[in-house]
């Protein structure tokens, strides 16, 4: 495999050069939902049956994918429902506990 690189030519064998390529697609998929989810997981939400205002962890928002990040579908901790939560509209205080 021939790269090119600024009018100079470099050989590399084949299985380092698609090893390369595949860790950069990766990561260039893998780091910004990993950044996501890690920020996401400072946001208060709170539950619109019980009220109560939680946090949820950085694994659950992970896998929670939904387009309009003012609401997400959760499974609130203290009334154990499946509801849409909403963003709190305090997100500096303490959240509720257990």
């Amino acid at each position: 495999m021939t790269i090119n690189w600024f009018d100079e030519s470099f050989k590399i064998p084949l299985g380092f050069g698609i090893t390369i390529t595949i860790i950069i697609l990766l990561l260039a998929i893998i780091v910004p939902i990993i950044v996501t989810a890690l920020t996401s997981a400072k946001i208060v939400w709170g539950c619109p049956e019980c009220g109560k205002r939680f946090k949820l962890k950085w694994y659950k928002r992970f896998w929670i994918h939904y387009s309009d990040n003012a609401v997400v579908p959760a499974t609130c901790p203290f009334c154990h429902k499946k509801v849409v939560c909403t963003q709190s509209f305090n997100q500096h205080s303490e959240c509720d506990r257990l």
